[in-house]
């Protein structure tokens, strides 16, 4: 069994595979590094040469082509806008331009009304095949959904290359197939989003996934009130009811976008959950944790 821990997509990352030999082991380390290097380089919006910076720079001005793989995400994101009433929204990364979670600061009015001009889905033409942004200064953010589906992809590479088992770590968001050397399942822990030293819950993970989302990470604390960097795409402000929540699935993909539409959905939340029938455990702003 071997275990790497490296730096992609701007996260600490981990991968523990095991093979059949030590050969095919680091074989499929390299492998599962590649797919990753990959994604990052095609969807990442701080690269130039990126396809997401190539529709961005057309926004306002041309449409562009876009292959199989980036029309299925493009379709997951519309299908998860629909469910989550607007709230999941790819054109939403614009708020970072007044929202920089390392320096307490509140946007004025104007500049959140300025970015909000800009920002949702209906703005967007798809077709299937190309996609145009409407308007100038629009963006696409796959941040959503790439790291989940990074995990998710390289997960059947190594099932489909031979692996007897891995555990894939992209940043927290985890995708395991098969069980550990001892033939248990892996047992992945949520950590506590006021104090790291402490699990909140641990889930077993077999041939499947777990992914939070929570305030934790990117945040800032003002006149006691937290903001965080899951923001409500309808009124330019972080959401505020959820500390934490995790979701197990059996796509890392499904179980992101799960979490992260109940941080989102604020009260909301708690009833999307118990209605998607998956495991879960949150966490909300007074402490009390939900779980089924």
């Amino acid at each position: 069994m071997t275990h790497q821990v490296f730096k992609a997509m701007g996260s600490p990352c981990a991968l523990t595979i095991l093979g059949h030999n030590e050969s095919q082991t680091l074989a499929l380390m390299d492998m599962a590094k590649r797919e990753i290097v990959r994604l990052e380089q095609k969807y990442s919006r701080y690269l130039p040469g990126s396809l997401i910076s190539q529709i961005n720079e057309g926004a306002g001005s041309r449409a562009i082509e876009c292959d199989p793989e980036t029309a299925q995400l493009i379709d997951y994101a519309f299908k998860t806008h629909s469910e989550s009433k607007g709230l999941f929204d790819i054109t939403s990364g614009v708020f970072r331009r007044i929202w920089n979670f390392k320096e307490p600061r509140l946007p004025s009015a104007t500049e959140t009304d300025r970015l909000l001009d800009i920002v949702g889905m209906k703005h967007i033409d798809w077709d299937g095949e190309k996609i145009f942004l409407k308007k100038a200064q629009m963006e696409l953010d796959l941040g959503g959904l790439v790291k989940e589906y990074a995990a998710d992809r390289v997960a059947l590479l190594l099932y489909n290359a031979g692996a007897k088992s891995s555990l894939i770590n992209l940043s927290g968001d985890v995708m395991a197939t098969g069980v550990k050397p001892s033939g248990e399942p892996w047992r992945v822990g949520v950590k506590h989003p006021r104090d790291p030293s402490k699990v909140l819950a641990t889930f077993p993970l077999e041939f499947g996934a777990l992914a939070s989302s929570g305030d934790y990470e990117r945040a800032f604390v003002l006149d006691s009130v937290r903001y965080c960097h899951l923001i409500n795409p309808q009124t330019g402000w972080p959401v505020q009811h959820w500390q934490s929540v995790s979701v197990a699935a059996k796509s890392c993909l499904l179980a992101g976008t799960r979490s992260s539409c109940a941080m989102l959905m604020q009260e909301d939340g708690l009833a999307y959950l118990q209605g998607a029938q998956l495991p879960f455990c949150a966490m909300d702003h007074q402490g009390r944790v939900f779980h089924a």
